[in-house]
């Protein structure tokens, strides 16, 4: 499981990703691409992304779906499965 960034880790983090992947604006990273893979946080929809490095063309195209629907219902997720 990877370590959620603090808020500053989420600032540090947020335009080398976008610059890296390519990602529109909206989308803030909450986690490392140490795996070649993060949760990314949909500041318009609200939704959590799961993201892979090996999908990211169908990523950029939208033909992978958010994991969770909403912010809470990740962190529900998160911790419950962390526990």
């Amino acid at each position: 499981m990877w370590d959620l960034l603090d808020y500053s880790g989420i600032v540090a983090s947020l335009d080398y990703v976008l610059d890296r992947y390519g990602f529109p604006d909206h989308l803030l990273p909450l986690t490392s691409d140490e795996s070649e893979g993060m949760y990314l946080y949909d500041a318009l929809s609200g939704a959590v992304h799961d993201y892979d490095l090996a999908a990211h063309s169908h990523f950029m195209t939208g033909k992978i779906d958010a994991r969770r629907a909403s912010f809470s219902a990740f962190l529900k997720w998160y911790f419950d499965d962390a526990a």
